[in-house]
């Protein structure tokens, strides 16, 4: 769905009216900004990892370093799989690990910020690309024709008509009964996703 296609719908849904918002109007403009901000209330959802916005991210190439730095588009690794280093026919795997154990002499990388920490590279991984599973935020909505990356668009419909009438002095009564369809959208999408993973290494997941 694309994103103007939502703010109608919203806007019809919030007034009844099948008036048809543009870029530039005010209310369009304060409906997109609902919109971004319920995107990201969508993919920060706690304890759900989206499967949607999960993809194998090339970072770099293995050179003299051992950090190398994330993409900003990057909210966090997937801790429960392996970076891969590939060149040409041969391919190498590294297992996220904690400090403490990379301090143990654990083989593997560590999450520092927005950089990965390499523990155990040697000379002959040099030159090998660097594939990190990666869960990416949700793009910003700015144009017209932007796709609605929420996984049912209809939560996202829902979200910003309820805030759109919240401090309505006529329509403000809706405000629950749109909540309560957003809460029910919500639920469809964490159940049909089914993906969750540990926010942290934890100690006893390469044992």
């Amino acid at each position: 769905m694309k994103v103007e296609e939502a703010i109608n719908l919203a806007y019809q849904t919030a007034t009844g009216k099948t008036k048809t918002l543009s870029p530039g109007n005010s209310k369009y403009e304060r409906m997109l900004n609902i919109a971004n901000m319920a995107t990201m209330q969508w993919e920060s959802e706690p304890d759900v990892v989206w499967g949607s916005l999960c993809k194998d991210r090339e970072i770099g190439v293995i050179d003299d370093n051992t950090s190398y730095k994330l993409h900003e588009d990057v909210r966090t690794v997937d801790f429960r799989k392996f970076v891969r280093l590939t060149k040409d026919a041969q391919n190498w795997t590294f297992p996220f690990i904690s400090p403490q154990m990379a301090k143990d002499g654990c083989y593997g990388v560590i999450q520092l910020g927005w950089r990965l920490d390499f523990k155990g590279l040697s000379e002959q991984m040099k030159g090998a690309a660097i594939i990190v599973p990666i869960v990416r935020h949700a793009k910003k909505l700015t144009k017209a024709d932007d796709i609605v990356e929420v996984d049912d668009p209809y939560w996202l419909v829902y979200m910003i008509a309820a805030e759109f009438v919240r401090n309505s002095r006529t329509k403000s009564n809706q405000y629950g009964n749109l909540i309560t369809l957003a809460q029910s959208s919500m639920e469809g999408m964490k159940n049909r996703n089914g993906y969750k993973f540990d926010e942290v290494p934890r100690e006893d997941i390469w044992l």
